[in-house]
């Protein structure tokens, strides 16, 4: 491995240092700064993203990576508390598919507590509707009457463009159709899209 001090001396490295830790931006780090490294100072990115979990921009980061060396770290932190625990499940998912990860995804969704934090349950939505599973679907449309406006809307964007609804969410909007007539064909659009 390089010397440290050559490693972190190079203008990407001092701009991943920056963005991912100094002075993160509001909507995240640029994570491309990523693809400029060497293979010396990807390992020690790597590493450092490691050591600041559960920061948000490290699972971030270590997620553009493919990290395996975050699987379990992850697996750990999705078992905790529950905010942390949605963003380390999504990280989770989008490194590798991960059954944990996608049931607690599911649960998030599904139950609604009177506490639930809406961020975390707005992020589990809008990850379900990357996981083309069935059991992804079916949460998305248990929330389509979720009290939470937010969470329906998502919802509902997600079941219309996986099962191709749009005709039908368009009569819904227009008040030709109610929230029951598009989730009884959002049921039956799943029966057929993703036969049991």
């Amino acid at each position: 491995m390089n010397d440290p001090v050559q490693v972190t001396g190079s203008e990407p490295y001092r701009r991943f240092l920056r963005t991912f830790f100094d002075a993160p931006q509001r909507d995240g780090p640029d994570v491309r700064v990523l693809d400029e490294f060497t293979p010396a100072e990807l390992e020690q990115a790597e590493l450092q993203m490691l050591a600041r979990l559960p920061d948000r921009h490290a699972m971030r980061g270590l997620t553009y990576l493919r990290s395996t060396r975050a699987v379990e770290p992850l697996r750990a932190l999705m078992r905790g508390e529950r905010r942390i625990g949605v963003h380390a499940a999504i990280a989770l998912w989008d490194i590798r598919p991960d059954q944990e990860a996608f049931a607690l995804l599911c649960r998030t969704v599904e139950n609604r507590p009177r506490l639930w934090r809406r961020p975390e349950r707005l992020d589990a939505a809008a990850a379900l509707t990357h996981i083309d599973r069935r059991e992804a679907i079916a949460a998305l449309i248990t929330a389509l009457d979720d009290r939470d406006i937010a969470i329906r809307a998502n919802a509902k964007q997600a079941v219309r463009e996986r099962l191709r609804l749009n005709a039908e969410a368009d009569a819904m909007r227009s008040g030709h159709m109610t929230l029951r007539e598009f989730r009884a064909l959002a049921q039956a659009a799943l029966e057929e899209c993703y036969p049991q």
